[in-house]
């Protein structure tokens, strides 16, 4: 048998917008990081040859 305080917590969703959005954060800024990860060598690169093109 669950007590009823059990059965309360369980039934209650107040946190659940917040908890969403951090999630939602984590991810972008997981899939920010994998990309700038990957192209961060032509990245690089590419800043380094505008600011010559502007000397």
């Amino acid at each position: 048998m669950v007590p009823t305080g059990a059965l309360r917590l369980w039934d209650d969703e107040s946190g659940q917008g917040m908890v969403e959005y951090a999630l939602i954060i984590v991810f972008i800024a997981l899939a920010c990081f994998t990309g700038l990860k990957l192209m961060g060598q032509s990245l690089s690169q590419f800043i380094k040859q505008a600011a010559q093109e502007f000397e």
